[in-house]
């Protein structure tokens, strides 16, 4: 036994470091390689599978607010027409002859301010009153606005006589001047006008007949 053994302690002092610690080391180094490895293919699916799930669908992208985008290209400069986000076709533009035979169509129109109503003769409730002497005045000018549209509603005599042509309305009708005065000719134009008739008044206008007619 004691033979053996000194035997083994030979064989143990003859080892050389090299012999015993390198392959120790060399082992060590490839399981290191191998377990990085594992860890650097775990971590790059990871990141694979996060950015395919995550990530922003062709049809998101692909979806433009052209309400945001056509107010930042305002604030940049752009045209209107080269800043839109989708291509937009070349609109006809109607014939001389088709504007024109729509311009004949419209109807009477009067501007208001900001804002253009249709004004219809009709709507307007009148009342003519003879401030002269001579007799039938009233009853003349009713016919002669009556063939312009207008419906007279009251004629007779003034309450005092009058020195000039006056014609009054409510202030809510005073968009009918215009064509008032157009339909009272050169004959019975207005020296007076006011918008001045109280609002809850039965006549819309009242046209007063003055001596200088």
């Amino acid at each position: 036994m004691k033979k053996t053994l000194n035997e083994l302690k030979e064989k143990a002092q003859k080892l050389t470091l090299s012999q015993t610690v390198y392959p120790a080391l060399s082992a060590i180094f490839v399981i290191l390689i191998i377990v990085l490895f594992i860890l650097a293919v775990r971590t790059i699916s990871t990141l694979i599978n996060g950015t395919v799930t995550e990530g922003p669908s062709s049809s998101e992208v692909s979806v433009v607010d052209s309400e945001e985008f056509l107010i930042v290209a305002r604030k940049l400069g752009i045209p209107q027409e080269a800043a839109s986000p989708t291509s937009a076709t070349p609109t006809q533009q109607p014939e001389a002859s088709e504007v024109a035979r729509a311009q004949e169509t419209l109807p009477v129109t009067a501007s208001t301010g900001s804002t253009t109503e249709t004004l219809d003769p009709k709507e307007l409730t009148i009342a003519i009153y003879n401030g002269t002497t001579i007799k039938g005045s009233a009853s003349r000018l009713k016919a002669l606005i009556e063939k312009e549209g207008f419906v007279v509603a009251q004629t007779g005599n003034a309450s005092k006589p009058a020195s000039a042509m006056t014609l009054e309305l409510k202030e809510s009708r005073s968009a009918y001047q215009e064509l008032l005065v157009q339909a009272l000719g050169k004959i019975y134009a207005p020296e007076v006008i006011t918008s001045d008739l109280p609002e809850d008044g039965a006549y819309d206008a009242i046209i007063t007949i003055g001596e200088a007619q």
